[in-house]
């Protein structure tokens, strides 16, 4: 795949371990984009000092939620952001209906979203009270510690799948992950002969 960006982002490390596929492009530029979502959401703020809020990132038709945390913020104390996107944690600070309400939203199929604004990453953040809203495509992931949700081989493939498949032709199955990213992704080198290490076991 190639990825046509001005920034990097944490799961671009794989392009160095399974070379470029120039048939998948990946034109990732970031943009507002006018949408209406009609989703559950949370906001806490303590004026100068905290800030709680619900926010979703919809990836390859699948919507994720995280919660936005801020803490500590004061002119005499550093502030500690976090991005918690583990379901347990988000259910403790929304509470238990309010977490109902966003996995009935979680269960719905947002891939005609995607289709619409060609891309596969759409951010949806609150900020104050849901006076602000931000909707953004092809937002650099790794500022919102979406590693925390997929790892970057997880990243990359569901990226690759989604471009070459869904979003050229929907009708159409995504072109395989080369035999390449497979190996490289469960650890084995493949410049190691199997034949080679088993005849090499028999010597011994």
């Amino acid at each position: 795949m190639i990825i046509q960006s001005k920034f990097h982002d944490y799961y671009d490390t794989i392009l160095r371990q399974v070379g470029i596929d120039k048939i998948v492009v990946f034109h990732r530029v970031t943009e507002a984009i006018e949408e209406s979502f009609d989703l559950p959401t949370y906001n806490v703020i303590n004026i100068g000092s905290s800030e709680t809020s619900l926010n979703y990132v919809i990836f390859c038709g699948k919507l994720v939620p995280f919660i936005y945390n801020l803490t500590g913020y004061s002119c005499y104390e550093s502030s500690k952001t976090e991005r918690l996107y583990d379901h347990d944690e988000i259910k403790a600070f929304i509470g238990h209906v309010k977490f109902g309400m966003v996995l009935d939203a979680i269960n719905k199929d947002y891939t005609e979203i995607c289709i619409e604004h060609k891309s596969p990453i759409i951010s949806i953040e609150n900020f104050r009270y849901n006076r602000d809203k931000h909707i953004t495509k092809n937002i650099q992931l790794s500022k919102v510690n979406f590693q925390k949700y997929a790892t970057p081989f997880e990243c990359y493939s569901k990226i690759y799948g989604f471009l070459s498949g869904v979003l050229t032709n929907p009708e159409k199955e995504a072109r395989p992950i080369s035999d390449k990213l497979k190996v490289t992704n469960h650890g084995f080198d493949k410049t190691i002969s199997f034949r080679k290490e088993s005849h090499q076991r028999k010597s011994k």
